[in-house]
């Protein structure tokens, strides 16, 4: 006479919902941490900006504009009137005009994304610190990763 071990089906099935809870559990925690950057640009077009930041910041207006598309736009809405510069090389020549006047700029915060447009905050200061006012710059980035177009709104103080 062979005895078979007693199996308690409540117990089975107690124990395998303690396990789907656990599992269910840790998805939702992982899930949690790894969707903490929805609505943040992507590391590629934050890291692009942040060159071209500092690209502009060294006074390299090449490589800075060697990010913008051949014909790319970069209007700048927070001067009256607007400045309006098209092309590659009419901005490399416009930033570095920029740069021998004495303008930095800095980023505040990370930028955002939505689609093909980001938006990121800076503050704009002259050389040696000088705080000179704020703004947010749209990018409209395209399918290659360049910046195709460019508009700079803020404020701006003597």
């Amino acid at each position: 006479h062979v005895r078979r071990p007693h199996v308690n089906p409540w117990l089975v099935a107690v124990i395998g919902l303690a396990a789907a809870l656990v599992a269910l559990g840790t998805w939702v925690l992982v899930d949690r941490q790894t969707n903490t950057s929805e609505g943040l640009a992507s590391s590629e077009v934050a890291t692009m900006l942040a060159n071209r930041i500092a690209a502009m910041n060294s006074g390299d207006s090449e490589a800075a504009a060697a990010l913008y598309t051949r014909a790319g736009v970069l209007e700048e809405r927070d001067q009256t009137p607007a400045v309006v510069t098209r092309g590659r090389n009419a901005i490399a020549s416009h930033l570095s005009f920029l740069y021998v006047a004495g303008l930095r700029l800095e980023q505040v915060g990370a930028p955002i994304q939505m689609g093909r447009y980001v938006g990121e905050a800076v503050r704009f200061y002259l050389a040696g610190g000088t705080g000179t006012g704020e703004g947010i710059l749209v990018f409209e980035i395209d399918p290659s990763g360049k910046i195709a177009h460019q508009s700079v709104m803020g404020e701006t103080r003597e």
